[in-house]
């Protein structure tokens, strides 16, 4: 039940990353290309987290947590335009990451340190090309 209910959250996070790209996409236009690149980031992380969602092994678990900890950077310094937008998904994503390494609790420790260094690790490098 938990292995397809990670596989149903990862799923649904991915549709609404791909819908953020969409969605957003009109305004990038009058942009500058960074922010497109951003949301094709954004599409890419949901595109691969529901792709490696279903494999049951410990690295790609741990690479599920990094994968929603970039996500979070994009939630978090994306708050006031696209963060309220993909906020589901990275709960969706967090959730799912949390429910597959939820039997082994080194599995969960790593993950959520990974989780952090990845979030910490995106944000900086947003910070960095704006």
């Amino acid at each position: 039940m938990r292995k397809h209910s990670a596989q149903t959250l990862s799923y649904l996070g991915a549709v609404v990353c791909v819908t953020a790209l969409v969605l957003f996409s009109n305004i990038q236009e009058q942009m500058w290309p960074f922010p497109g690149i951003y949301l094709i980031e954004i599409a890419l992380i949901g595109l691969s987290f529901a792709a490696l969602a279903h494999i049951h092994a410990k690295d790609i678990i741990l690479l599920l947590w990094g994968l929603g900890g970039a996500l979070l950077a994009f939630t978090v310094l994306g708050a006031m335009s696209i963060g309220a937008y993909i906020a589901p998904a990275y709960l969706f994503f967090l959730l799912a990451a949390g429910l597959k390494s939820w039997e082994d609790a080194k599995t969960l420790t790593y993950g959520i340190l990974i989780h952090a260094g990845a979030a910490i690790l995106q944000g900086a490098y947003m910070f960095a090309v704006i």
